[in-house]
This record gives C-alpha cells, structure tokens and sequence, in this order.
C-alpha cells in the first residue's frame, strides 16, 4: 500500500497518460491525502494562470515522498475551494510502484543571470581573469537551464553560472552546453541549453524551492 506515504506538503508530477510526443509537465504539492481515493493536491498554474485539467483522462502522478518517487494512475474526481485556492481530489486508479528519479520538472520564467566561460586547456594564472557575460533565463530546473544572451558560444563548452534566487542567494554552478541556435530576428540572439555538472544536491534543493515559490506568487497573483 504505497498510496500510504504520500503526504501533505509532497511534490507531484503530473502528466498525461496518453500523448504522442512530448508531453508538458505539470508540477503541485500534495494538501491532504485522506485515502487512496481522495488525494487533494493544489492548483496547477500553467504560464501563471490556474487551469483545470480534464477530469476523464487518465494521468501519470509522480509523488516525491519519504518512500522516494512513486508512480501511480490516476483521475481527477472534483475541484473544491479550500482557504481560497481551488484544489483538486484524484482518485489513484493502480498500487503504484517506485521508480528510479528522472528529469526535474522545468519552470519557464524570465530570470537575469551571469556566467563566464570556463578555459579547459590554459591554466595559466592570465587565463584565469574571468569576464562576466550578462544572460537570461528562459527556463530553470533542478538540471540546467535554457537562456538566452548576445554571445556565441561553442557547443560542449563549460560554463560557470551566477543565479541569484530567492532571498538575494546567489547559486554559483557549472554546466555544459547541450544546444545552441542562433536567433538573428531576436534582441538577444543566441539560445543556449545547458545542463548543470556535478551540482550539489542542496543546491538541486534550493532551485526546486525556488520553482514552488514562484508558482504560489503567481498563485497570489491570479486569485
């Protein structure tokens, strides 16, 4: 009975079950879990807004529990108003079962950074001087980032990013860019996907933190 270890305050994931493609992620947090039939989790934001997902579909939800990350299939039964937020109770339809942690959820949010390239080969104390590139972040997950800015830079190339989030804390880490293209009709002209390298687990938490936080300001925001 796994249902049992999903609690109040637990980070889920939901996507749907059937899809061709790439699905979009929705991320939420566990409000009350009274039985399997009636697990109440918060609203979902979708680019700032609360939006209700269809209640006859079938959904894949990742609960992030002190059991690790179960998986279960489940519907959405009804919507209620609890302290002035819509939440929404599903029912799991399986046992569920643990699986193996997989990509973080992403949140698409304008963010201000700065990184500087890192040189590989010259460890020279001259080539050690460090030139700031001003960038912003498109998108943010506990795995990397998409941003943009006016600089070209090599695909595999190693970065150091400067991230300030919540709080004035500034979360220094290195990544590696995935993907690069080049924008011309845009202001900032070059797109870049970097995933993160050997970034330490507090900070994983402290980014995810950050992501949670921004949703329920949105939330604010809108309701």
């Amino acid at each position: 009975m796994l249902y049992k270890h999903i609690g109040a305050g637990d980070r889920v994931e939901i996507t749907r079950l059937e899809h061709e493609g790439e699905e979009k992620a929705f991320i939420s947090k566990v409000e009350n879990a009274s039985s399997k039939n009636d697990i109440m989790i918060q609203s979902i934001l979708a680019y700032g807004e609360v939006v209700r997902i269809p209640m006859d579909i079938d959904y894949e939800l990742l609960f992030f529990t002190d059991k690790g990350m179960l998986r279960f299939v489940a519907r959405v039964d009804a919507y209620s108003e609890e302290d002035g937020f819509e939440m929404m109770h599903v029912a799991l339809l399986s046992d569920g079962e643990i699986v193996q942690r997989r990509g973080f959820f992403r949140l698409e949010h304008l963010l201000p950074f700065k990184f500087s390239l890192i040189n590989e080969t010259d460890h020279t104390d001259e080539s050690q001087s460090i030139t700031e590139i001003d960038g912003v972040i498109k998108d943010i997950s506990g795995e990397g980032i998409c941003f943009v800015c006016n600089k070209f830079i090599e695909k595999a190339k190693k970065v150091e990013c400067l991230i300030t989030l919540n709080d004035d804390f500034v979360l220094a880490v290195t990544g590696k860019v995935l993907d690069a293209q080049h924008i011309p009709s845009v202001m900032l002209q070059y797109e870049y996907r970097i995933m993160f390298e050997n970034i330490l687990p507090r900070d994983q938490e402290r980014i995810i933190q950050f992501i949670f936080k921004e949703q329920r300001r949105h939330l604010h925001n809108v309701v």
